[in-house]
């Protein structure tokens, strides 16, 4: 785990629950935001989506659970994998110099586990 992570336990925790929170909202609901909604005119203000794209957009993703997240398909070691592939790319397209050797540091599960109480 990167230092400044291990040192501030609780925030991560927190921030987890916080993330956990937000997308339980947006599993339950975010297919049913209007583009006018507070939610889509904050997510196009950061993204500089149109804010009429949105909710098909927010329809077409998909949200995990801790569960799913702290799975070996996520945080235990495919989401690691999806950014070193990702790092290849980018490197290949010229866009970075340097690409790390592996990314788990990176991805892990602690955090989920004990926002999960695990």
């Amino acid at each position: 785990m990167p230092e400044w992570a291990a040192k501030n336990e609780a925030f991560m925790v927190a921030l987890a629950k916080a993330v956990a929170r937000a997308d339980a909202d947006c599993r339950a609901s975010c297919a049913k935001w209007p583009a006018d909604s507070p939610q889509a005119k904050a997510i196009a203000k950061r993204t500089k989506a149109d804010v009429k794209d949105v909710p098909a957009v927010l329809a077409s993703f998909g949200f995990p659970d801790l569960a799913a997240q702290a799975s070996p398909t996520w945080l235990g070691g495919g989401a690691a994998k999806t950014l070193a592939d990702t790092a290849a790319f980018v490197k290949e397209q010229g866009r970075v110099a340097e690409v790390k050797p592996n990314y788990g540091a990176f991805v892990t599960t602690p955090y989920a586990n004990k926002t999960m109480g695990k």
